[in-house]
Formats: C-alpha cells, structure tokens, sequence
C-alpha cells in the first residue's frame, strides 16, 4: 500500500467534506475567523469535540464525519490566524 493510499486518499477526501460544510451559503455568511481571537476560536474547538464525542457516543457516521469537519474547521481556522500573524510580524521585520 502506498502512502498516497493510506494517507494521502482519506486526506483528500476529508479535505473534501471540510470544504463543503465550510463552502456551505450558511456558513460564507458568518462574518470571518479573522476577527476572533485564539481564545474565541480555541472555545469553539471544546464545544464541537463535545458535539464530536456525542456523535460517536450515538453511533450515526454521518454525524461524525459532520462533527470532525466542524473541529476541524475551527483548528484551521485558528492556523490560518497565526500563519497571518506571521506573514505580518515577517513583512514588519519583527
């Protein structure tokens, strides 16, 4: 098995299924991560794990699959903030 099959696949898949929910018109109408802070967002991640570990307590993949991309999300979100914080502090030669 190659490294595409058992990591790159299921990583492109649930790339996939992060940018539907994301790309979703409900979700393009929120105002953006941008103006949240790492708190704001690191308490949205504990609230959809306990969403996530309600899924898995209730069985239902599809549930699951949904929970994971909203913690997802909200991580990349919160990478996506810092990785902007540095391409700032880099262009002001901090």
């Amino acid at each position: 098995m190659t490294t595409m099959d058992r990591v790159g696949a299921p990583l492109i898949w649930f790339l996939g299924q992060v940018y539907e929910k994301m790309s979703s018109p409900k979700n393009v109408a929120k105002p953006h991560w941008g103006d949240n802070t790492y708190a704001q967002l690191l308490d949205r991640v504990y609230g959809e794990l306990v969403e996530l570990e309600e899924a898995i307590q209730g069985g239902d993949p599809a549930k699951i699959i949904s929970e994971t991309c909203d913690v997802t999300a909200f991580m990349m979100m919160i990478a996506d903030n810092a990785k902007n914080a540095r391409n700032i502090q880099a262009t002001r030669g901090e």
